[in-house]
């Protein structure tokens, strides 16, 4: 039976013959992830970089001594014989995409990825199995290394992430520049492009502002689910400050849905902004973000901070195909009226008033007070957290009548925003 390895754990390998390293990936995003095994001379480990990648854009190093196919999620074999004592160290890295990590998609979202090491005669040795919820927000991990030692071939279980993706790790390797997009390059799956249905309109022009597709964590934070609404909710919630190309500035809200930083706001909030930050509670720094995709009709827009950290904290959407209804207790948080309120998070609460289709687009009418600046903000449900809506409009009070609008997140799949 093959030994199971557990982060930092060493193995000894049996000497001569071949290795197989097999690649396993369980969970939504396993088709945007890549592997390589990078191979290190003796001596050279830190100082410059490999001198052969063997991955999927490039078959065979060393006349074949190692060799990568695409059987099942992917194999390395290598020849332990053939390469003698040249070689040092081979280090098997995993990413996702640069492609797929500008829609958020991290390592976290995967269910587990693993390596089986499999000796001569298909003998399975050993198998290193990392979850996914191991892992926060790094979307490139190095999963262990082959090296040698006083003679003898071991492997290493690592599971060191890089919250950078690719660049991070290819910058630690000291992998020049041009390495990078060529190991990322097309050859399989890439993110699917957004199901056929309304294009956006929401550039100036009337054309999108880009296209959009984003893959949601499986997961609250950490897997748990928050026991205090709203306060477990606001680390998720920013005040977005835009600069128009007149130069004139003026805010809203917005909250992350991925670890990445992908977050969901109003379309009126950033559709004519030059420059665009977005500040969360309890921090100082404004962070720089930029439009991914935007729609007027909808006036629901995706933004993404444009730094490669993430965030610690985002909010899960309410999707699912029973859809909010009269009469649900609803929260809201938000920046209203920016300056003039100050700096910090506002919350209302209320209930969901009427349900309303203009122009066949799904809008829930709350009696939560709200003000200009809330825009963007999300409007959750009070017993579970979950996001329903985007705060879009109100109207002011007549006879009594208080009434705010928010946008119905299933909104984004008719978009083609979320995967159907």
């Amino acid at each position: 039976m093959a030994d199971s390895l557990q982060r930092g754990q060493r193995f000894g390998l049996p000497g001569g013959g071949s290795l197989l390293l097999e690649i396993g990936l369980h969970g939504s995003i396993a088709q945007y992830v890549r592997a390589a095994l990078f191979v290190i001379d003796r001596g050279r480990m830190g100082s410059a970089p490999p001198s052969a990648i063997v991955s999927h854009r490039d078959l065979r190093a060393l006349d074949g001594a190692i060799s990568y196919d695409s059987v099942g999620q992917g194999r390395f074999r290598v020849d332990l014989e053939r390469i003698g004592d040249r070689i040092e160290r081979m280090v098997l890295a995993l990413w996702v995409t640069e492609a797929a990590r500008r829609t958020a998609t991290h390592l976290a979202q995967l269910d587990e990825m693993s390596v089986a090491l499999v000796g001569p005669g298909n003998a399975r040795l050993a198998i290193y199995a990392l979850p996914g919820s191991e892992l926060g927000r790094e979307s490139a991990v190095v999963l262990g290394e082959v090296y040698l030692k006083s003679g003898k071939w071991r492997f290493r279980a690592d599971g060191s992430g890089f919250l950078g993706g690719l660049p991070s790790m290819a910058s630690r390797l000291k992998l020049p520049n041009d390495v990078v997009p060529h190991l990322d390059g097309a050859q399989g799956p890439t993110p699917a492009p957004p199901p056929s249905g309304p294009a956006p309109t929401g550039a100036p022009d009337g054309s999108a502002w880009g296209s959009g597709h984003v893959t949601l964590p499986r997961d609250w934070p950490g897997g748990v689910k928050p026991h205090k609404i709203p306060a477990a909710l606001l680390p998720a919630v920013g005040r977005v400050e835009v600069q128009t190309k007149e130069g004139q500035r003026h805010g809203g809200t917005a909250f992350a849905i991925t670890p990445g930083g992908v977050m969901l706001t109003c379309h009126h909030v950033v559709e004519d902004a030059a420059a665009m930050s977005v500040t969360f509670r309890g921090t100082h720094s404004a962070r720089r973000a930029e439009v991914l995709v935007s729609d007027a009709h909808a006036d629901l827009a995706l933004i993404r901070l444009a730094d490669p950290w993430g965030v610690e904290h985002w909010l899960r959407l309410k999707v699912s195909h029973t859809p909010p209804d009269l009469g649900d207790e609803v929260g809201l948080v938000g920046y209203p009226l920016g300056t003039a309120m100050g700096s910090e998070i506002t919350f209302s609460r209320g209930v969901i008033n009427s349900v309303r289709t203009p122009d066949g687009l799904r809008i829930l009418q709350i009696d939560a007070g709200a003000a200009p600046g809330s825009s963007g903000g999300p409007l959750f449900m009070r017993d579970t957290g979950e996001v329903i809506g985007v705060l879009s409009s109100g109207l002011q009070p007549t006879g009594g009548m208080h009434a705010n609008f928010a946008v119905d997140v299933h909104e984004m799949r008719r978009l083609g925003w979320l995967p159907h």
